[in-house]
């Protein structure tokens, strides 16, 4: 069997940003645009911070000096970011401890590796090759 391998290097936060987008038709929550750039960047942040404890990483991320790095470097208002947080919420994205919550596969090389299988089965209701 053939199989497709795609491998590129990007930047980090790029990089997480394309699995978002990537991975984002197949999530049960859908993410605006908005808030890919939002979780994107908190899920970078997280990853810049990985050695320190968890607890400590969370506090960090959600302090109100870091939201205030991002409104800017997102170049959005504190309000807009507010509002995207609070969807990030209800969707599930973040906890509501304020914790961010981890779904991004990366690994120990500072890669995101993603192996898809697709099984495909005869399609019992329609056979248009047969009309």
């Amino acid at each position: 069997m053939d199989k497709l391998n795609l491998q590129w290097e990007v930047t980090e936060l790029k990089g997480i940003k394309q699995y978002l987008h990537f991975m984002n038709p197949l999530a049960s929550t859908k993410l605006s645009p908005m808030e890919v750039e939002v979780l994107s960047a908190y899920l970078y942040v997280n990853n810049l911070y990985k050695d320190f404890p968890k607890e400590v990483r969370d506090t960090m991320l959600f302090s109100k000096d870091t939201r205030k790095k991002m409104v800017k470097f997102l170049d959005t208002s504190g309000d807009a970011f507010n509002n995207t947080i609070s969807s990030l919420y209800r969707k599930g994205y973040l906890s509501k401890e304020g914790k961010l919550k981890s779904f991004v596969p990366l690994n120990d090389k500072n890669e995101i590796e993603i192996n898809l299988k697709i099984k495909l089965k005869p399609d019992a209701t329609e056979n248009f090759m047969n009309d």
